[in-house]
């Protein structure tokens, strides 16, 4: 194998002779056609073999190597595999004449002179960007090829270790980074997958491919023709369903086409999940408007978002069809789109070509700024004119005498807007030009003072974004040769920023201290950068990411400042944190330019406009609906209406007020603890359990209801000797008290009771019998959870050992003890009274029938300990959390897992919504989230319909391929 394959043209040998000598110099092994092909070696055969056992390929622009046939098809097969393709300039060549491989990547220029050395350093610094990766990507395509060629021999797949180096690197690849895996090696790798999945399942018979033989030979054999063709459909379907899964880490667009192709053929169990999990992993949640949809192309900066979370809407400036022969541009489109349902709202022409639009500050006003600096201003609410800002001045100086004034059209073509911003308080519009200075309008007296002294038209440079300052004092000002600040009142310089090269995108914190410029780097190499810049000082503080030869093009702050959104000039986009700089979601974009990227519906979703017309509105953050930070480990939760309470293991409670359809603010309230210990929580929310007054040798003296919103005691009664758990009744009219059991009377039951119930008006208590058997409290053996039922008729306590007793909650007598496999956590009690979730510290929930003492089913999938278990209100779903980082819901009548979702860290607890309709999650990490339970799980109409709305594609034939017909 080679670092490099250089592809040339033989009349240049002498430059590639000298470059290659000093490549090689630097300890690089390169691959030239002169010394790597051997006599009677097949010529289009060695070059393939060297193109794929190079690390990185280079191509040496002359006009005699782009007239190469050969050339041109070492170029075809190097980005056919994906291969970092690095272009060397020897000679200027048109760009229409170059490959659009080579056209669309950054160049290095070399010459004979003194500039060789540093071209000779770019492009080694080039070629050691992410080595590791690029030889990673270099082995694992060889075998990939090899194994192909071989007609896919599955002697050739990978195993055990190799296999899982492959995977984790296959999985650590970053959308941004070059090169990327092609599709042979994801199908290579899947293969290796899947003949170990089968090795590892042989005993129980494993292997997709080996049940769909097996079903097929069995059902023939038994049966009729026909259910022999059923068998074989659910066996397919299954068999899109697994694919479907493992496409979720590559591409989860392909995930979810998959897993309806999936649902389609048959409703199987395995698929119906499948298309949940896929959509569940994927960050697209509309497509606002497809490139079919579009006769042009989009400007930079075309979509602005309203300031308004409740009422989140997009306007956008597009064209009114293509260009025709003779004319000048097409007339423009003004749509205001609805962001989460996708449908526009309005519409309207503008004059002509694409407008560049933004609403107001406070969402009244839309300027929508086309050809010519012209400014329409219209009603945000109803697209109504109300007004129109002339054609902006300063198109340059006048011409020189004698020479032909510019026509109308040609001054229109050279005055397209390409930026418009409002002030901070709305009294003020910047509005910039392709060729033109920067105008800001004052919107009362309809005057405009221009930013910058006159210049001549052949030496402006275009503007590509504009934002005023937090206090609206200066407008800053990004273009093709920097960044610049100016007054915005007196139109003087203020200052250039050092440092900034091209900047095509601005965007200012929420709070104003910080100013993020993406652009290209002015360092060598020409590579897309983030900056960020204090607006105090103005200087740079941080580099915040870095995308290697590719341009950033545009930026955006989330509303509550922690976040910034990135689109780059290959089409990719995505969210990274402002305090580590670290990715955290990737957006899979367009193929094409991203023009604008922006937040809506309160920083829920991100919005990515490209080129081609597409506008998508993508998932910020986690699949979740709401999180919070909570400020400690969780160790209980309840979700009543809008109203949200934690109990934190710090010996606390806080609750908030989620966000409804009025978008109310967060209010959040912290209830000290008065003894220190467990609580727990009423259904609704507004009742805390907790150990109260001194403590003991057996424990506190008393147990007490707090108000959580006061964090008052409401109600305090005589703990049991030995108090370990607490909880309040569904009904939220009585506290279950478990102890140890120490022979002592407690209260108006008589003596050696296990646990009481007591009323929360004081009276009656009810004394729950000990059962038979060594006491409770023992050899580590103490209480862990109680449940009561819905109808007030059944108590239910757990302990650590594994120990289940259910008392009649009437009279206080045991009616069932069982015994549990494995270390109990938590139980739940269906709301019918008639089955019982026991979660266990093996891993397992075991959901017994109370009639018949018997196991029901047993629910496997985690793989550490339960945590917490909970039924849904209706009972059709149970739901548990656990320390392996995951929620899981269940159909408990079956045990069919229908939905799975990943936490940063081990969840400690969950709890249904009085609704049902929503899932709170808790975990180690203090973070509560608040997930959609489980729409339209096991319902494939409905799967299939989200399924669509998330998508943006079809299989393509290969894809087709691939993964369909070969099921």
């Amino acid at each position: 194998m080679s670092d490099l394959f250089v592809s040339y043209s033989r009349r240049d040998a002498e430059f590639v002779r000298r470059l290659t000598a000093s490549i090689e110099a630097r300890g690089k092994a390169v691959w030239l056609d002169t010394e790597g092909i051997v006599d009677g070696e097949v010529f289009p055969q060695a070059i393939r073999i060297a193109i794929e056992q190079a690390d990185s390929f280079l191509f040496v622009i002359t006009p005699a190597a782009v007239q190469s046939r050969y050339c041109e098809s070492e170029v075809e097969y190097a980005h056919e595999l994906n291969k970092r393709i690095v272009p060397v300039l020897r000679s200027p060549v048109p760009d229409p004449q170059l490959p659009g491989e080579i056209r669309d990547r950054s160049w290095i220029p070399f010459t004979d002179g003194d500039q060789f050395q540093p071209s000779l350093e770019r492009l080694m610094a080039a070629l050691d960007r992410d080595v590791e990766h690029v030889k990673q990507h270099t082995r694992w395509l060889v075998k990939a090829i090899e194994w192909d060629t071989e007609g896919r021999d599955s002697s050739f797949l990978l195993r055990g270790a190799e296999l899982r180096s492959a995977e984790a690197w296959l999985a650590g690849v970053p959308q941004s980074l070059d090169p990327q895996p092609t599709t042979v090696q994801r199908r290579y790798l899947l293969a290796s997958r899947n003949a170990a999945t089968r090795r590892q399942r042989a005993g129980i018979g494993a292997s997709l491919a080996v049940a769909l033989v097996s079903i097929g030979l069995l059902v023939f054999a038994l049966i009729s023709r026909g259910q022999a063709i059923a068998a074989k459909t659910v066996a397919t379907s299954r068999a899109l369903a697994a694919e479907s899964e493992n496409q979720i880490r590559v591409d989860p667009e392909v995930a979810i086409l998959l897993g309806m192709q999936a649902v389609r053929t048959s409703q199987t169990p395995e698929a119906l999940f499948a298309l949940r999990a896929a959509i569940d992993a994927s960050p697209l949640r509309k497509t606002l408007l497809g490139s079919n949809q579009v006769g042009c192309q989009l400007q930079q900066g075309s979509p602005n978002i309203a300031p308004d979370p409740t009422r989140p809407r997009l306007a956008e400036g597009l064209c009114g069809g293509p260009l025709g022969l003779g004319r000048g541009p097409s007339s423009g489109r003004l749509l205001v789109f609805d962001i989460l349902h996708g449908r526009v709202l309005r519409a309207t022409r503008v004059g002509p070509g694409p407008p560049i639009v933004a609403y107001s500050p406070n969402g009244r006003l839309l300027a929508a700024a086309g050809t010519g600096g012209r400014v329409q201003l219209y009603n945000a609410a109803n697209l109504t004119p109300i007004g129109v800002l002339g054609v902006a001045p300063g198109l340059g100086r006048a011409p020189r005498p004698g020479a032909a004034p510019p026509t109308p059209a040609t001054a229109a073509s050279f005055s397209i807007a390409t930026a418009v911003a409002f002030s901070p308080d709305g009294s003020r519009l910047a509005v910039a030009t392709q060729v033109a200075r920067v105008a800001v309008w004052s919107l009362r007296r309809r005057a405009a003072v221009m930013l910058g002294p006159p210049v001549p038209l052949a030496m402006t440079v275009p503007t590509y974004a504009l934002r005023f300052t937090a206090d609206g004092r200066d407008v800053v000002v990004a273009r093709a040769d920097g960044v610049a600040i100016y007054d915005a009142r007196r139109g003087t310089l203020v200052r250039r920023l050092s440092g900034t090269n091209r900047a095509n995108g601005l965007a200012l914190s929420p709070d104003g201290r910080e100013l993020a410029i993406g652009g290209l780097s002015s360092a060598p190499g020409a590579d897309g950068v983030v900056s960020l810049w204090s607006t105090r000082t103005w200087r740079e503080l941080r580099v915040l990411a870095r995308f290697p030869v590719r341009e950033v093009t545009a930026i955006a702050f989330s509303p509550d400042g922690a976040s910034l959104a990135i689109g780059v000039a290959d089409g990719s986009a995505g969210l990274w944190s402002v305090k580590t700089g670290q990715q955290q979601v990737a957006y899979l974009g367009s193929s094409s330019r991203v023009m604008g990227i922006g937040f809506a519906a309160a920083g829920q979703r991100v919005i990515v406009a490209a080129a081609d017309g597409t506008t998508k509105a993508w998932r910020a953050g986690g699949p979740e609906l709401f999180a919070v930070a909570a400020g400690g480990p969780i160790a209980g939760l309840e979700l009543s209406g809008p109203q949200l309470l934690a109990e934190l293991t710090a010996g606390a409670t806080a609750s908030w007020r989620l966000p409804g359809s009025q978008r109310q603010p967060l209010v959040r309230n912290r209830v000290p603890a008065l003894a220190g210990g467990a609580y727990a929580l009423s259904a609704d929310g507004t009742r805390a359990v907790e150990p109260f007054g001194a403590r003991s040798t057996q424990g506190p003296t008393d147990v007490a209801v707090i108000n959580t919103r006061t964090g008052r005691p409401s109600f305090v009664a005589p703990a049991i000797p030995g108090f370990q758990v607490g909880v309040v009744s569904p009904d939220d009219t009585r506290v279950i008290q478990l102890g140890a059991s120490t022979g002592a009377g407690v209260g108006p039951g008589g003596g050696g009771s296990d646990g009481k119930v007591t009323a929360l008006g004081g009276s009656p208590v009810v004394a729950l019998q000990a059962p038979a058997g060594p006491p409770a409290g023992i050899l580590g053996c103490f209480w862990v959870d109680a449940a009561m039922s819905r109808d007030d008729a059944l108590v239910a306590g757990a302990n650590f050992c594994g120990r289940i007793t259910v008392w009649d909650a009437r009279t206080g007598r045991v009616k069932v003890v069982m015994t549990n496999p494995g270390e109990i956590s938590r139980i739940a009690l269906s709301p019918d009274g008639t089955k019982l979730a026991v979660a266990s510290w093996d891993s397992t929930i075991t959901i017994w029938s109370l009639s018949t003492r018997r196991p029901v089913v047993v629910l496997h999938g985690h793989t550490l300990g339960v945590d917490a278990v909970a039924y849904s209100p209706d009972g059709k779903l149970l739901a548990s959390a656990g320390l392996d980082d995951t929620a899981r819901v269940w159909d408990p009548a079956d045990g069919r897992l229908l939905r799975i979702w990943t936490d940063p860290d081990p969840v400690t607890s969950i709890a249904f919504s009085s609704a049902g309709s929503e899932l709170v999650t808790g975990d180690a990490g203090g973070n509560v989230r608040v997930w959609d339970a489980c729409t339209a799980c096991g319902q494939a109409q409905e799967l299939l319909a989200i399924g669509r709305a998330s998508v943006t594609r079809q299989l393509t034939p290969l894809e087709r391929a691939t993964f369909v017909n070969g099921a």
